[in-house]
């Protein structure tokens, strides 16, 4: 056999092992770990199956991921100062819909969730305005 031929097989042989090691590491998946192995069904002498009385397992679906409320919510205080109150305001909005995994309504609904302590007066003639889609409190003529 001449040398190319050789190494060709060795190759071969390397990764058929490289393979077999891989696939045979003794690693399970987390699913096979949690689940104990499907027991063997009996079958009658008339051919008939049997399943066991085994309950299905009880371990909810990897898509329902409850949502926990969230945890000790410190209220803010918002400053007097307009633009501040927006950028508090704003974070407020924020870390609400984080948490809650919804976006809120309007700004009573982020007090009343106890984000924020109360919502400051808008200086004159502008009012509060939540920005639904970017998340965020802008000033607006009254």
């Amino acid at each position: 056999m001449d040398l190319p031929m050789r190494i060709m097989k060795l190759k071969m042989m390397v990764g058929c092992a490289a393979s077999l090691l891989a696939c045979s590491c003794g690693k399970k998946s987390p699913e096979a770990a949690s689940h104990p192995a499907t027991p063997a069904v009996d079958q009658n002498a008339a051919g008939q199956t049997a399943s066991p009385n085994v309950p299905p397992p009880t371990t909810p679906p990897a898509y329902a991921r409850p949502v926990a409320p969230p945890t000790a919510v410190q209220p803010i205080a918002v400053p007097a100062d307009a633009s501040a109150a927006l950028s508090v305001l704003t974070q407020a909005v924020r870390k609400f819909s984080a948490e809650r995994r919804q976006v809120p309504k309007n700004l009573n609904e982020v007090v009343n969730a106890g984000y924020i302590r109360n919502l400051p007066a808008a200086p004159p003639g502008k009012k509060f305005v939540l920005d639904t889609k970017r998340l965020e409190v802008t000033l607006a003529n009254n």
